[in-house]
């Protein structure tokens, strides 16, 4: 392995091997097969097919994590004029970017960039950011939004907080920090219930604290407006 026993060498010009329309041209070693170039310029290294019916093909069979191992000081740019596939049918697919971000750059907002047609979308650890856009979430008949969190002792926190700031009016302009819109049902009996906001039983109750079910705060012009009518039941 470490004496060549073919060395075919140019200083003058490149190197052409050229097969049949329909031949193969077969490149193997017990060893390594190693293809080096000194170029310093892009197209250092071309691997290419001139049939538009013609595929690329690297194969391995090892059976490792690293069974194909891409490695580049620089960047690597993969452009296709197609659908751009990843199948994996054992394990999984990892993106270790050693404190750098992944970025998926779309065309434009309102054009999806990044679609999962199945499966859950995880975040184990970290924050989820958006940072422009909208956050639009349809969900299936039998499915729900659920946050869930349990609060650090003696500490003051939020389980969901909104942020809001409203716009100047002009005398016709109503800003809503939470607007909850809901649709009823020819229902089949008076014992179907529809709630807009339902605050469930308290679990819990502590005789030291004091627990409120709603709290407003000061500085409101209103601090309760009704359009229908108040049933109070203790």
């Amino acid at each position: 392995d470490t004496v060549s026993g073919i060395t075919v060498q140019t200083d003058e010009g490149g190197i052409d091997i050229t097969a049949g329309s329909t031949e193969d041209i077969d490149v193997t070693g017990s060893g390594g097969v190693n293809i080096t170039s000194n170029e310093a310029a892009d197209g250092a290294l071309t691997l290419s097919t001139s049939n538009a019916a013609g595929q690329v093909v690297i194969t391995s069979t090892d059976t490792t994590a690293d069974g194909i191992d891409i490695n580049a000081t620089g960047g690597i740019d993969i452009d296709t004029g197609s659908t751009f596939t990843i199948d994996t049918t054992d394990d999984q697919i990892t993106f270790a970017a050693d404190g750098a971000a992944v970025v998926v750059s779309g065309s434009a907002d309102g054009t999806a960039a990044l679609t999962v047609t199945a499966g859950d979308l995880t975040v184990s650890d970290g924050d989820l950011v958006v940072s422009g856009g909208d956050v639009n979430l349809t969900l299936d008949a039998a499915d729900d939004a659920n946050i869930t969190k349990s609060a650090t002792a003696a500490a003051t926190e939020e389980g969901l907080e909104i942020d809001f700031t409203a716009g100047a009016g002009d005398g016709s302009d109503v800003y809503t920090a939470l607007k909850i819109d809901v649709a009823s049902a020819n229902h089949a009996a008076a014992t179907d219930l529809v709630y807009g906001i339902s605050i469930d039983a308290l679990a819990s109750a502590d005789a030291e604290g004091v627990e409120t079910a709603l709290n407003i705060g000061t500085g409101w012009d209103t601090g309760l407006a009704l359009g229908s009518a108040l049933t109070m039941a203790d």
